[in-house]
């Protein structure tokens, strides 16, 4: 339980050491979120790179305490392509076609790397689409409610809390403990 609190707070306090970083570059570059006046009704302009923030207090904190397995490794690179799809998006240059393509890939680089649904009644052939659409429904509902500042990184670590508990419930210790450093690094931000 020890390693556990070690790592949440680890991401936590790199997240949020990075955290005002990413803001003031993308402040500085003119990467922002500009009120339209129909979706987006914010007063004034949120900066972006507030994902870089979170995914950096994850990487450095899986980096200093995880031993790498296939999963993990598989879990990073998914996770990276991702994170590449999200930030191209945000610049508004991707269709919604090439963003669902992105976001497909990184769900196969994934499964790719072992991670799929794994229940004994359910065949492998269904098992790997059931998984990727799972992963795709999952991003995009996340990416929606990313329209009010928090929301997204709230329902986030409440969902990574959930996570590391049910896996830790269930002796699958090492998925557990990544879920519990993103918990970490979305209450860090």
């Amino acid at each position: 339980m020890i390693r556990y609190g070690v790592a949440f707070l680890m991401s936590s306090i790199f997240a949020l050491y990075w955290t005002p970083l990413m803001r003031k570059a993308a402040l500085q570059m003119g990467i922002v979120d500009s009120p339209d006046g129909k979706l987006k009704k914010h007063d004034m302009a949120i900066p972006y790179f507030g994902g870089v923030a979170v995914f950096i207090g994850f990487l450095l904190t899986v980096g200093v305490l995880t031993d790498f397995n296939q999963e993990t490794l598989g879990l990073l690179l998914s996770g990276s392509i991702a994170l590449m799809v999200g930030l191209i998006d945000d610049f508004g240059v991707l269709t919604p076609a090439q963003k669902l393509l992105g976001q497909t890939l990184a769900a196969l680089v994934l499964v790719k790397s072992g991670t799929y649904i794994k229940l004994q009644f359910l065949p492998f052939w269904l098992a790997i689409p059931l998984t990727v659409l799972w992963i795709l429904a999952v991003t995009n509902a996340l990416n929606i409610i990313d329209i009010m500042d928090g929301l997204a990184a709230g329902v986030a670590s409440i969902a990574a809390v959930t996570l590391a508990v049910a896996n830790y419930m269930v002796g699958r210790e090492s998925q557990a403990f990544l879920a519990i450093v993103l918990a970490g690094a979305t209450v860090g931000f």
